[in-house]
């Protein structure tokens, strides 16, 4: 269930809700590396004191151990035990997942599930991970209600394609050739960077799609890969726009 939640934040509290129930008593907690620093999450959600990442001496051992990538670590203390499993993104930890047990030791199946639910945590990080890397990218081309709905429904765009009628705007700066001849290439750059800054928004503010750069020209198109049944007049609107 954990898997299909893309908000980080969410993702953890709803992660956190889990495990306490699987753990009764005991004390979940969650930590990520974030800006060189394990901010921990308890199972209320509430934020523990920032701990520096670089510095094992800072926290529990077993922390360390686990921010080092050991499977497991334990520290048996005081009649009660602490626990923490690495949490990895793309090979690389990213966090940790520890219980604290007031009185007792951890059972083989205390341990069984930790090492299922930091598994399936880390699955859960990488995919909402990668969900906002997409959104990022398919925004920098895309208006965000297009990115929005494409991504809710991926379907839209399914390979083999489709037979639509779409509205396409070409544009490409007049003068630009004779130009470039006589500029330096950062000249070149700069103008294609102010030039590009003013007419990629405006075609997003449409709800376009930015097809391609090439050069000094453009293309963009409406109605793919999601419906807009103004296309033709959304087109419009963005190159009078432009002009």
């Amino acid at each position: 269930e954990a898997s299909v939640i893309l908000d980080e934040r969410a993702l953890l509290n709803r992660a956190l809700a889990l495990a306490g129930a699987s753990f009764g008593r005991d004390r979940i907690s969650i930590g990520l590396v974030q800006n060189g620093h394990l901010r921990m999450l308890d199972a209320g959600g509430a934020a523990v004191a920032a701990q520096p990442a670089p510095s094992p001496a800072a926290r529990p051992a077993v922390l360390a151990a686990a921010l080092r990538g050991a499977p497991i670590s334990e520290d048996r203390e005081n009649g009660g035990a602490l626990a923490a499993l690495p949490l990895s993104v793309k090979g690389h930890v990213v966090g940790v997942l520890a219980v604290q047990r007031a009185h007792g030791q951890l059972a083989e199946r205390d341990r069984w599930l930790l090492r299922s639910l930091a598994s399936q945590l880390s699955i859960a990080l990488e995919n909402a991970r990668l969900y906002h890397q997409i959104d990022g990218l398919f925004r920098q081309y895309m208006a965000p209600s297009v990115a929005t709905t494409l991504l809710a429904d991926p379907s839209q765009a399914a390979l083999g394609g489709a037979m639509l009628e779409v509205s396409v705007l070409f544009a490409d700066l007049r003068g630009f050739t004779s130009f470039s001849e006589r500029a330096t290439p950062a000249e070149v750059v700069a103008m294609l960077n102010q030039y590009f800054g003013i007419a990629a928004p405006l075609i997003l503010a449409e709800a376009g799609t930015i097809d391609k750069f090439v050069g000094d020209a453009l293309m963009a198109l409406w109605n793919a890969p999601t419906r807009q049944p103004d296309h033709a007049l959304r087109a419009a609107r963005a190159a009078l726009a432009m002009q």
